[in-house]
């Protein structure tokens, strides 16, 4: 059964209606956690997992996880509900990047960053 949520409506610094969800559920944020944790190598020991390490990540996951974000978290943009992720590419750098700060401090928190 889906559930509905309430959701944040605010305007972009271009003057346009954003409307974006207050939380992840589990699903969402497991879907959102997946795109670091599968562009990053680990070396693990099963003897010591304390042990363990992040030996590597791709560059390219901050772009997944943003994008992910946007697919995730807004309802619509500028009135619409489709292609938001193409649209919002396709506008101004700060455009974009409201959508996605606004988005990390609802959603998140603040996105995860490698160590």
């Amino acid at each position: 059964m889906a559930m509905t949520r309430e959701t944040i409506k605010l305007i972009t610094p271009s003057g346009k209606a954003l409307e974006i969800i207050p939380y992840l559920t589990a699903r969402e944020r497991n879907e959102l956690r997946n795109t670091y944790l599968s562009e990053m190598t680990a070396e693990i020991d099963p003897q010591n997992l304390k042990e363990s390490k992040v030996s590597g990540i791709r560059g390219s996951v901050y772009e997944k996880q943003e994008h992910t974000l946007i697919k995730l978290g807004v309802v619509s943009y500028d009135g619409k509900t489709e292609n938001i992720l193409d649209r919002l590419l396709d506008e101004r750098p700060e455009e974009y990047d409201f959508v996605v700060k606004e988005l990390d401090k609802a959603l998140t928190g603040g996105l995860t960053q490698p160590k």
